[in-house]
């Protein structure tokens, strides 16, 4: 493999480093170990598409790279212990900038969606910062989708002041349903948090089109928003 690593000479002053790859002529399949300058061995395995972390009893934790373009991944600033979600297929997507209506005919909420498979079934949860600048003046919401096998889900918002305090509650079975929970907050009082939480099956055909939410007003002219950070989150079950 030649005598060199990084520029640096084995032996001699670059000795100091005290680190090479040792590879004893084994090919890269068999997971070869990292060896210090000096031999021994230290607790680092390499394989294809594979690093390896060997602890003191002798057992590997091997980390695998699964990705189809540069990749890179962060983590926080902190010390103590990271927890990683064992799941697989979650996603999700937060909106990144306020969306608005005036209008009581619904629109879409742009680039706020999810692509779902075929075939597949999804639990997901809606967390949504909806404001209105009337205090009687309620946001509409409607989720839309593919054609479904089935879909079920729940609706939780506050109440608006004239209808009691608490909050309001709705189930609904079909996609396109018009939301309207009487759920308000004007400008000056805060936002309101709306959920949507449910479970949804896809069938066998491909599905043409996306998992979205559209708007829109109670009243023409008062304007209703859900606001950035919003949150929506699907998980394959």
């Amino acid at each position: 493999m030649g005598t060199s690593l990084a520029s640096k000479t084995i032996g001699g002053g670059d000795q100091a480093f005290k680190w090479y790859l040792h590879t004893s002529g084994t090919a890269l399949a068999s997971t070869p170990r990292i060896s210090n300058g000096n031999g021994d061995d230290s607790g680092l395995v390499v394989g294809i598409n594979t690093v390896g972390i060997y602890n003191a009893g002798g057992f590997v934790t091997t980390f695998t790279g699964l990705a189809t373009a540069d990749r890179a991944v962060s983590f926080p600033d902190a010390a103590g212990t990271v927890l990683l979600d064992t799941t697989t297929g979650r996603t999700v997507t937060k909106l990144a900038s306020d969306s608005s209506s005036t209008i009581t005919t619904f629109s879409e909420i742009g680039s706020f969606s999810f692509t779902p498979s075929a075939s597949k079934t999804y639990s997901f949860k809606m967390i949504l910062r909806v404001q209105s600048a009337a205090s009687t003046t309620a946001a509409k919401i409607k989720f839309l989708g593919p054609s479904v096998d089935f879909v079920t889900y729940r609706v939780t918002a506050p109440r608006a002041p004239a209808s009691g305090a608490g909050l309001w509650e709705g189930t609904f079975d079909a996609l396109d349903e018009e939301i309207n929970p009487l759920s308000f907050y004007d400008a000056s009082g805060g936002q309101g948090i709306v959920e949507i939480s449910g479970i949804v099956k896809l069938g066998s055909g491909s599905p043409t089109s996306q998992f979205r939410l559209s708007l829109a007003s109670e009243v023409a002219s008062d304007q209703v928003s859900v606001l950035e950070g919003s949150a929506m989150i699907f998980e394959e079950l």
